[in-house]
């Protein structure tokens, strides 16, 4: 579960009743507060959907960072994020970047599904840019102001220099 972000080590680990509390307190800058819902409401979806769903706290150095929500989608045979955040204190030391490295590590030791989307609105620039930076690319149409992106797990090769 870990994995080296400029000189710091990025754990993945699961919300729980230690650590949940610090997880809704985490926020994101202001002007991406309209993209991420809250986490509390992600956990809350993680409740609805506890077969299926892993709500994990990004940890940096011992500290939470961020936070990933992620599901088992039986019927379409994927992974999908639901979210994936990092708090406004932390954002550009490259932590998001290493959570997803990290995440798709854990995915394909699982080995359950060899695909992984994300749905993203259309005038969130910055996510889109992120997610094609892995490699994911869209897959359908724009509908209700969102873009789904899909990539494969299994031809997927972490670039470290990334």
């Amino acid at each position: 579960m870990r994995s080296q972000s400029k000189n710091s080590m990025i754990t993945l680990k699961n919300i729980d009743k230690d650590n949940y509390r610090e997880c809704v307190n985490l926020s994101v800058a202001e002007e991406q507060v309209k993209f991420v819902v809250a986490n509390a409401k992600s956990l809350a979806k993680a409740y609805v959907y506890y077969e299926t769903a892993h709500p994990l706290a990004v940890y940096a150095d011992g500290a939470m960072v961020g936070f990933v929500l992620y599901r088992d989608l039986q019927a379409e045979k994927n992974y999908v994020i639901d979210q994936m955040m990092t708090d406004k204190r932390y954002q550009g030391k490259g932590y998001g970047r290493e959570a997803v490295r990290e995440l798709f590590r854990q995915m394909r030791e699982r080995g359950q599904f060899g695909r992984v989307c994300v749905c993203c609105c259309v005038a969130n620039k910055a996510a889109i840019k992120f997610f094609r930076g892995f490699g994911f690319e869209q897959e359908g149409e724009e509908e209700a102001g969102e873009i789904v992106f899909g990539l494969d797990l299994v031809s997927y090769k972490c670039d470290p220099s990334k």
